[in-house]
């Protein structure tokens, strides 16, 4: 999941992730990929990490959201 510049709303997009009732009984990895914020955006997402281990909080280089995408995919662990 990248995100640039989304304090106001990454609580609530990570939350209805982690929450979905859909995701209690099945092992996830939710990589949540700063793209280079300028806001506190980074400091939330670093504190959901520290709550819940499903959570993973990467920084990728600022090159827009297809590198962001990518860099996620190289950083997953799960199969798919």
């Amino acid at each position: 999941m990248p995100y640039r510049n989304a304090e106001s709303t990454i609580r609530q997009a990570v939350d209805s992730l982690l929450l979905d009732p859909a995701n209690r009984d099945i092992p996830i990895e939710i990589l949540a990929i700063n793209d280079h914020s300028t806001d506190a955006g980074p400091i939330v997402i670093q504190a959901l990490a520290a709550q819940d281990s499903r959570l993973k909080d990467l920084s990728a280089p600022e090159r827009g959201i297809a590198h962001a995408l990518q860099f996620g995919l190289l950083h997953a662990r799960g199969t798919y």
